[in-house]
């Protein structure tokens, strides 16, 4: 059961890292991802870059999904066992 608590709460965090960490304002980048950065400020706001970030939470998170279903701790595993 803690372990299962400690899962849902990792699974939270890198879902609100990579969902709600702001771009700092000073932050500079490399000049072709400085071009991209400053079109994104431009057309969406302030926050627009933080976009760049959802596909590497959603790598996370299925990574984490995976690694808990292999374990068994979501119950997908054993379902993949008796199936194969």
């Amino acid at each position: 059961m803690k372990f299962r608590r400690l899962a849902a709460v990792a699974l939270a965090a890198s879902v609100a890292i990579g969902a709600g960490a702001p771009v700092a304002e000073a932050a500079t980048y490399p000049e072709p991802l400085n071009q991209v950065i400053n079109e994104m400020r431009a057309l969406g706001g302030p926050l627009a870059p933080n976009l760049l970030l959802v596909p590497a939470a959603l790598s996370s998170v299925g990574w984490i999904i995976t690694i808990l279903s292999l374990t068994g701790v979501l119950g997908l595993g054993a379902v993949a066992a008796s199936a194969a």
